[in-house]
């Protein structure tokens, strides 16, 4: 119905890395960048999760840090979480710096002012 594959789901109530490994390890290209019906990917829950683990797992499987409706890097900016922020960032990630800058200023992000 939402559209969602083991990955999306798993990302929000599977908090063993060890059994997220061996989904992302069988997952194909598609699953990885899969958007729902809300247009998000597992790696946009997984950055909503704040779930580093899954995150870096899923960005070495090959899914794309940029793909979604909304993108998991500014995700990070409203988290005040310039750690995850890096780590989508050396992924390859890209984010405007006007737009983090306002992000920052909206929710207090201090890291990112």
């Amino acid at each position: 119905k939402e559209r969602q594959n083991v990955l999306h789901v798993a990302t929000r109530v599977n908090r063993s890395v060890d059994a997220y490994a061996l989904l992302v390890e069988q997952a194909t290209k598609r699953e990885l960048n899969q958007q729902d019906r809300s247009g998000h990917t597992p790696l946009y829950y997984a950055t909503i999760d704040q779930n580093q683990e899954a995150m870096e797992l899923l960005l070495a499987a090959g899914a794309s840090p940029d793909k979604g409706k909304d993108r998991p890097i500014y995700e990070t900016v409203k988290q005040n979480r310039k750690d995850l922020y890096q780590v989508l960032e050396k992924s390859g990630a890209s984010a405007t710096r006007k737009q983090v800058k306002q992000l920052a200023e909206t929710y207090g992000a201090a890291s990112f002012e």
